[in-house]
Order: C-alpha cells, then sequence, then structure tokens
C-alpha cells in the first residue's frame, strides 16, 4: 500500500501574513508621524470619524506647541460636546484671556452671519462670547462651584444696556436652572433687580424694533423667553404673583412676535 504524501502548506500564506503586518505597523507608523507633525489635519479627520477624545488631545497639542487660539477654541468647544466641566474651565480661563479672543470671537460672529442657514438657526449663533461664555458658567456649577459662576456671571452683567444689535450677554440661565427653592427664594435682590431692568430694556426694543430685521429679532425673542422664564422662576419662589403677570405679559407679546416671523 502506497504511503500518503505528506504535502507542507505553501509558503505564500506566511508570506501575506508578513506583507499584511509590516503594511499595518507602516500605516500606523506614519499615523503617529503625522500626528505629531501636523495634529490639527489628523484631528479633523479623527472629530469627523467621531472619534472626539482623541481629536482634543491633538488639537491641545498644537495648542502647546504653535500657541494658535483656534485650536484652543476647537478643543474647548470638543469639551463642551463631551461634557468635561474641568476641562471646559481651565481651557476657557486661558482661551478667554487670549490676546486674539477678541478676534476670534468677531471673526466667528461674522462667519456665522454668512452662514446659508434660516434665520431663526442663524440668531443663535451671532453671539460666540456668549455661548462660551454660558457653557464655562454651567460647567462650575457642575463642578459645585456655584458661588464662582454666580460672581463670573454678575461681574460680566454689570453695566450691561441692551440695544437693537448688540443684546449684550446672559449668564444667569444654567444657574438659576440649577438652583433649588430656597436659594431661588434668596436669590440676590441687587442682582435680581438688575436682570429685571435688563428685561425691561427687551421689552422696550421689542417694541420699537424694525421686524424686518428677522436674525436680530430672533435673538431678541429668543433672549426674552429665557430671561422671562428665570424671572417667573424667581418670583415664583419668593411669591411675587404682580411681577409674574406683567412677566408673562411680555413674554406673550414676544412668542407673538416669533410666530409672526416663522409664518405661524
Amino acid at each position: 500500500m502506497e504511503k500518503a504524501k505528506n504535502y507542507s502548506k505553501p509558503k505564500y500564506y506566511l508570506y501575506i501574513l508578513i506583507t499584511v503586518g509590516v503594511l499595518v505597523l507602516l500605516m500606523g507608523l506614519i499615523w503617529l508621524i503625522m500626528a505629531f507633525a501636523n495634529p490639527v489635519s489628523v484631528g479633523k479627520f479623527a472629530y469627523k470619524m467621531g472619534w472626539n477624545g482623541y481629536a482634543h488631545t491633538l488639537y491641545m497639542r498644537d495648542y502647546k506647541k504653535s500657541n494658535s487660539i483656534n485650536s484652543l477654541y476647537t478643543a474647548n468647544n470638543i469639551s463642551i460636546k463631551l461634557g468635561n466641566s474641568s476641562d471646559v474651565i481651565s481651557e476657557f480661563e486661558i482661551l478667554s484671556t487670549h490676546a486674539n479672543y477678541t478676534q476670534l470671537i468677531a471673526n466667528i460672529n461674522e462667519n456665522n452671519l454668512n452662514l446659508h442657514i434660516d434665520n431663526f438657526t442663524k440668531s443663535s449663533l451671532i453671539n460666540e462670547d456668549e455661548y462660551l461664555k454660558n457653557h464655562y458658567v454651567l460647567a462650575l456649577v457642575r463642578v459645585n462651584r456655584l458661588s464662582d459662576a454666580f460672581e463670573y456671571a454678575s461681574d460680566d452683567f454689570a453695566g450691561v444696556t441692551p440695544s437693537a444689535n448688540k443684546l449684550g450677554n446672559y449668564l444667569f440661565g444654567n444657574i438659576v436652572d440649577n438652583l433649588n427653592s430656597n436659594q431661588l427664594e434668596n436669590f440676590n435682590a441687587v442682582i435680581f433687580e438688575d436682570i429685571k431692568a435688563y428685561f425691561n430694556h427687551l421689552e422696550d426694543i421689542l417694541n420699537n424694533f424694525d421686524i424686518d430685521n428677522e436674525v436680530n429679532m430672533f435673538a431678541l425673542c429668543s433672549k426674552m423667553m429665557k430671561v422671562g422664564e428665570n424671572i417667573i422662576k424667581i418670583d415664583t419662589a419668593k411669591g411675587d404673583s404682580a411681577d409674574i403677570t406683567h412677566t408673562q405679559n411680555a413674554l406673550r407679546k414676544a412668542n407673538d412676535a416669533m410666530q409672526t416671523l416663522l409664518g405661524e
């Protein structure tokens, strides 16, 4: 009886495995080189792929290497998206004191104003400074630094008188939303009167504003809604029904104006 022949596995399988392994190693090496040489480009790709944590690392690496305010701004926005309060706080404190911060905000606002999107959406994008500061305040609240959040919001609010084209920042929304009934009842009286005065200024603008400027009108009505809701919440805790009625009437006017713009 003839013995079975012992065939060995073709060597080309081994060559394929080696080749694939080498290619994977080369691609990994190229990726690492690119990440260190051009972290922004790799960061953009990582962000598009949803690798937000890795993208954040790359943008912060670029900021530390180049002092690029754009990279720091992008990293801060990723931290906001991820809800990393400690990073939001530390990054914004650096970002807001950067020499080019004011120009950065102006450029972003101008770019957003020229976006080809509906005016309602656009109205929420025309004050990047307020957006970043509100998330900074919210981060302070989330790490139990409520007094720091209140102090920051108060300092930013000091002397603000809104106009039709510049409504100013309002940073108390995230604070009021996170206060318990006792804290609302004992809300700082001086600041509360300033908030009410600010709201009354917004109402005056609404009564005299050119409704053809839809972006600013949407922004005005949206801000009135937020501020008014805060006032009602605090007045309710304090038991002041008279002021609640006045605020509700003003909010109806803001809502009617918004519905008119929306064509509803």
